[in-house]
């Protein structure tokens, strides 16, 4: 019996067909299929594998399937009279995949625009485009999500997520990761669980810690029967396009960010704190994981909570508070765009993802214990970015003395 490719698994041509589809279509190159397939298929497949199926299947990028150029025409004109009157080429190219599947090489979207929209171009060009209004139909159409890894080199990884329409944080969270997909999935259970319902879509780069949740959304759009396609209900964009998300975290490192980045590196510029040691990295969790993650609790409470600033005179989208304007859109002339979910199928999503793999994975619990005991024998004080250094040294003396 002839032996068998251990990469190129799959007997049934159809199911792989039916995988690989939405991720083709949403612009994934081959290497992002592979890693979807091998990390939330189980399917380790090989590169040579994956090219000899998609010429099978006559799925070809821009250079060998591009559609005639006046379609090309009308589709591009289509976009710039709507929601992509600001988009350059690069975001054009984008739009026309993911949005109509048509890939089209990067220099025929630019000879076009120049064609059909010279003046646009020509702004462009010399950065005095203004700005439209980013188009949404209201709360819950799409949640724009992504990591910020400015704190990655201090070994905390923030997270967040906000929705498009209201400018709401859905979450923001701190861990010693953000690349984790059963992590971020957690994340994004806990947050449509108190909200009983999901988004419509969602928006994020191409990352693997994505698969988990454009699973989760893409089975409760057929479980609902919304007739929504994956195409839509998940949207792969480079972290640069993706703007509600990079617009928070611009706006977040000019509010809190850069003083607790600022502020960690303070210890590590004074020689408080030696990452090379493990019981000193794990005391430094201890400390400021809960800090980073309190003020990032207290930063989504005014960001949620504060009316926007109206500053932007071709903005249309409510000048109150994001949480005011989610809560209430048709008051603010829009929809609510999310669908309603269970309770039980929220219960059996909550207890498949809502893990407790927090503390107790990046801590053992000796050094938990320990770190509890020094933190009583202080009484207990209050956790500000001005004292955490002080409180580092403290509790780190005390373990050693008790240990000794």
């Amino acid at each position: 019996m002839k032996g068998r490719n251990q990469h190129d698994p799959i007997e049934n041509e159809d199911i792989l067909k039916t995988l690989v589809k939405p991720l083709f279509d949403n612009g994934a190159t081959n290497n992002q299929i592979l890693s979807h397939l091998k990390t939330v298929n189980n399917i380790n497949l090989g590169l040579s594998s994956l090219k000899k199926r998609l010429k099978k299947w006559s799925w070809y990028r821009a250079r060998k399937n591009q559609p005639i150029n006046e379609l090309i025409e009308v589709v591009v004109q289509h976009e710039i009279e709507n929601v992509n009157r600001d988009a350059g080429y690069r975001r054009m190219k984008t739009v026309l995949l993911q949005k109509h599947q048509m890939h089209v090489k990067q220099s025929t979207v630019a000879a076009i625009m120049k064609k059909i929209d010279p003046e646009g171009v020509h702004l462009r060009k010399k950065g005095r485009l203004k700005r439209r209004v980013y188009y949404s139909a209201g709360p819950d159409e799409t949640w724009s999500y992504d990591g910020h890894d400015k704190l990655v080199k201090f070994g905390l990884a923030i997270h967040g997520a906000v929705d498009v329409w209201s400018g709401k944080f859905i979450w923001l969270k701190v861990f010693i990761g953000n690349h984790d997909p059963k992590l971020i999935a957690k994340y994004f259970v806990e947050s449509i669980a108190p909200l009983g319902r999901f988004p419509y879509s969602i928006r994020s780069d191409c990352g693997t810690e994505t698969v988990i949740i454009s699973d989760i959304i893409q089975a409760m759009h057929t479980y609902l029967g919304s007739g929504v396609e994956s195409k839509d209900s998940v949207r792969f964009v480079p972290s640069t396009r993706n703007q509600k998300i990079e617009s928070a975290w611009s706006r977040y490192l000019k509010a809190i960010g850069k003083n607790i980045q600022d502020t960690i590196q303070e210890g590590f510029d004074r020689r408080v704190y030696n990452d090379k040691d493990e019981l000193e990295n794990y005391i430094f969790l201890f400390v400021w994981m809960p800090l980073v993650q309190k003020e990032l609790d207290d930063y989504v409470k005014q960001v949620n909570n504060h009316n926007r600033q109206g500053s932007r005179s071709n903005s249309k989208l409510p000048k109150v508070a994001p949480n005011i304007c989610y809560d209430n859109p048709i008051e603010y002339g829009a929809e609510n765009c999310g669908f309603p979910i269970d309770d039980d199928v929220i219960a059996q999503l909550v207890e498949k993802y809502s893990l407790d793999i927090l503390q107790n994975e990046y801590l053992p619990i000796k050094v938990k214990i320990a770190c509890e005991k020094a933190m009583q024998m202080l009484d207990n004080p209050i956790v500000l970015l001005s004292t955490a250094w002080d409180l580092f040294q403290k509790i780190l003396s005390i373990i050693l003395v008790l240990g000794s």
